[in-house]
């Protein structure tokens, strides 16, 4: 169980020096499925698609400040504090 929380500190840490748009946030996983909720919602242009990014949303904005908070108290300085949670420069 060490090694494996040691592995993932490193791949994590690695994460922190790549140039890719992990960079602007946290949950990169949940803002790709925010998106995909809400081309549904509009492709629809149904009130049940509506409602169901609406859900996901309320999932994800509270899952991924809990991540940055996470991630800025296990990593203090070293981790980048212009990074967002969820929306990139914006949440």
């Amino acid at each position: 169980l060490k090694k494996q929380h040691s592995a993932h500190i490193h791949l994590i840490q690695l994460t922190f020096t790549s140039k890719n748009n992990i960079q602007l946030i946290v949950c990169p996983n949940y803002f790709g499925e925010m998106l995909e909720w809400l081309g549904f919602a509009l492709a629809t242009f149904s009130l049940s698609g509506l409602f169901w990014f609406l859900f996901g949303c309320s999932t994800f904005v509270p899952r991924s400040k809990d991540n940055l908070g996470w991630y800025r108290l296990t990593f203090g300085d070293d981790f980048p504090a212009n990074r967002k949670a969820l929306i990139p420069f914006i949440y």
